[in-house]
């Protein structure tokens, strides 16, 4: 299963494929944190598809996809466009998403490394 990911423009710079990252729900879907590797960056800009809750949250921030594959998806195996926070690990620092993302089956037919 992966996490599908909205980074901001300003902060994709720093992400990298095979970075780990960490994926909790806010809301208490899943009591679980969840850990997983970045697979797959985006190349094309896009406005933010998922609004926070946050009513001072950035609504028309500019963000790229980063696929998360989860090393564990059984908590998440029967979710699908749930609300999640995601946090890359950058080398000692952190990328917070906090456009939230969302879990998405990966094809059965082509798996992912």
């Amino acid at each position: 299963m992966n996490v599908v990911a909205e980074v901001y423009e300003t902060d994709i710079g720093r992400v990298r494929i095979g970075q780990t990252a960490t994926i909790t729900s806010r809301n208490g879907a899943f009591a679980e944190t969840l850990t997983g590797r970045v697979t797959r960056i985006g190349s094309q800009i896009f406005k933010n598809n998922i609004l926070d809750d946050d009513p001072a949250a950035n609504a028309d921030a500019r963000v790229v996809e980063v696929r998360i594959r989860l090393n564990q998806s059984e908590p998440v195996r029967q979710l699908t466009n749930l609300q999640v926070d995601v946090r890359i690990d950058v080398e000692n620092t952190a990328v917070e998403n906090t456009a939230p993302a969302s879990p998405v089956p990966s094809p059965a037919t082509t798996p992912e490394l």
